[in-house]
């Protein structure tokens, strides 16, 4: 309960300072939160024709690359889901082949495509912290990127095998958690 209750006062202190023409306290200072958003910015007539034709022109350009990244957030978003069912499966069915090998599949690429995002948000930035010119964060970016590879295909191999020549994925899971 306490716990709850202390979440709901963040929560109500939070959608407090975000409110237009509320006051927050910062460093027992009374300053206005967000006053830059109150006033609207005024363009001149001849500069929202420029802006929407360059913002038409780029949205065009770019479509091609929105429609591959929506496509990739789709497949990544199916992945997900598939392997919930398949870990429902699992439990539910118990051990079998179609869940052994769909897991065997799905959680290597799963986990590929999460690291290789904070490998390709987070590396070049921490690079740039110890290197300030040069082209070391995006070298580094690059040797993580294949460690990442190879460290995901010995994972992929790795449950090929269990599945191949052991008892399976599920049930090796399954004998561990017993064990415990």
């Amino acid at each position: 309960p306490t716990a709850l209750f202390s979440l709901r006062m963040r929560v109500s202190n939070m959608a407090a300072m975000l409110r237009p023409r509320s006051v927050c306290l910062l460093r027992s200072r009374i300053l206005p939160c967000f006053s830059l958003l109150q006033t609207p910015v005024q363009r001149p007539a001849a500069m929202i024709g420029i802006q929407q034709s360059v913002v038409s022109s780029r949205m065009s350009a770019s479509s091609a690359s929105e429609k591959s990244a929506v496509g990739h957030w789709t497949q990544e978003r199916i992945v997900t889901v598939s392997q919930l069912g398949l870990i429902a499966a699992a439990f539910a069915v118990g051990p079998n082949p179609v869940s052994d090998w769909g897991l065997a599949v799905m959680l290597p690429l799963h986990t590929y495509w999460g690291i290789e995002q904070v490998i390709h948000d987070y590396v070049p930035e921490v690079m740039r912290m110890f290197f300030k010119t040069g082209s070391a964060p995006e070298t580094a970016r690059k040797v993580v990127h294949w460690l990442w590879v190879g460290t995901s295909l010995l994972t992929f191999v790795g449950l090929c095998y269990v599945n191949i020549f052991d008892v399976g994925l599920c049930k090796a899971v399954q004998t561990l958690w017993t064990k415990i």
